[in-house]
């Protein structure tokens, strides 16, 4: 596993062959696994439930963080809404329902709490 900085960045794979083999029919491999981890948290879905007004959140960020989902309405300052979340330990993916009492027209964020 190799870690990149944040910051945007042209990834490339080369085959490298035993003895050198230059014939591209033989020299053809697949990339089998490609995982993208974020050292900051993501909102990856944001959807409305039908039927009662909440919300259905998707997210992820690095494996094992606490996770505080704030809002804003003039991306200025920012509240926390609902509290912290630990992300899962394994996969950084988790996901949560807000009902419709806690959801507003704003802008939504994760903050990393505490790891």
């Amino acid at each position: 596993m190799t870690d990149i900085v944040p910051g945007q960045h042209t990834i490339k794979w080369f085959l490298g062959t035993l003895g050198g083999c230059t014939d591209p029919a033989r020299g053809t491999a697949w990339l089998d696994q490609v995982e993208f981890r974020s050292t900051r948290p993501i909102i990856t879905r944001f959807a409305p439930r039908t039927g009662d007004g909440g919300c259905h959140l998707e997210y992820q960020g690095p494996p094992g963080a606490r996770l505080s989902l704030q809002y804003s309405t003039d991306l200025v300052s920012w509240r926390s809404l609902s509290g912290s979340v630990v992300v899962l330990p394994l996969s950084g993916r988790a996901e949560m329902d807000l009902p419709d009492s806690t959801t507003q027209r704003a802008f939504y964020r994760l903050e990393v709490v505490g790891q």
